[in-house]
């Protein structure tokens, strides 16, 4: 078997062991006292949404290309509130949503901008903060975000042409 077929097929082991793990792993509990960090409260979990969104909607209009470094302090933001903020358990979970939903869409804006290696961390950290948040919406969101990545990746060393033969072809 020639190497580069050897590292392909070790590369979606890994993917497919952490894919598994994430799904039957048990939910685990999110909540966090830090007596000096930010109250994580409805209203800024809703806050941190919108600008999501509106990263969403400016994709939408005028291409992600530059969206990246934008997305990235976004999610790194919210990365903070989970790690230092103080909320409990329902917040916790609302707060695991939007960072989910967020690493998607910062994964998307990388990939697009031609780091691939980038993006597929954070559609796995996507994944990750999806199971956090107990959405199984969201965790087929980063998983289908995930294939696409391997699916371009694939199409580019193959062909397009080859995606949509059969086996037997």
């Amino acid at each position: 078997m020639k190497r580069r077929k050897v590292l392909t097929a070790l590369g979606g082991a890994g993917l497919t062991r952490y894919v598994l793990q994430s799904a039957v792993a048990p939910i685990e509990p999110v909540v966090a006292f830090a007596p000096d960090g930010t109250k994580v409260t409805k209203l800024l979990i809703d806050s941190l949404q919108t600008t999501t969104d509106e990263l969403r909607r400016q994709d939408a209009s005028s291409g992600s290309g530059t969206l990246a470094d934008t997305a990235r302090a976004h999610l790194q933001l919210m990365l903070g509130l989970m790690k230092r903020g103080s909320y409990d358990e329902p917040t916790g979970r609302q707060l695991a949503a939007v960072v989910a939903d967020t690493a998607i869409q910062t994964g998307w804006f990388t990939f697009d901008a031609g780091a691939q290696g980038e993006a597929q961390r954070l559609f796995l950290g996507a994944l990750r903060a999806a199971h956090v948040s107990g959405d199984p919406r969201l965790q087929a969101g980063a998983l289908s975000y995930c294939n696409s990545r391997l699916f371009h990746r694939r199409s580019r060393r193959s062909g397009l042409g080859s995606a949509s033969r059969s086996p037997n072809q």
